[in-house]
């Protein structure tokens, strides 16, 4: 539970809980071992059979749903800020989204979401 606990991609729910609760409480537990290949199918599975408190997706490897607080966006936006990356690191992410490997290959907006995109260009264009 302590390397547990030491983890920084916690969620503050959880750390929260250890904090308040105390780590002993807490039980880290293996509830079946499986192939590599079905692990998400097996994550989704026990996601909807336990009603878990401290999941804040409801989806296995997806962040479906999820909304960042006003806070957490705002501290996103300070570590954003003045962030200058370095030609090697914009070469980098943008090979990692080209062609097949880019989420949208081989997709269409339909007409209703390209007529949206047109009228968010022009208000931003003319509303500067």
């Amino acid at each position: 539970m302590n390397n547990y606990y030491k983890d920084k991609g916690l969620n503050n729910l959880l750390r929260h809980s250890f904090n308040k609760y105390d780590l002993l409480k807490f039980l880290v537990e293996i509830l079946e071992y499986c192939d590599k290949q079905i692990l998400i199918e097996k994550e989704q599975f026990y996601l909807n059979l336990f009603k878990l408190e401290y999941n804040i997706f409801k989806t296995a490897n997806s962040f479906l749903g999820f909304k960042h607080s006003e806070k957490s966006k705002a501290k996103i936006k300070i570590v954003k800020l003045g962030k200058n990356l370095s030609e090697e690191t914009i070469k980098r992410k943008n090979e990692a989204v080209k062609g097949k490997k880019n989420p949208f290959f081989g997709k269409t907006h339909c007409q209703e979401t390209l007529n949206k995109i047109s009228q968010a260009k022009n208000f931003t264009i003319h509303n500067l």
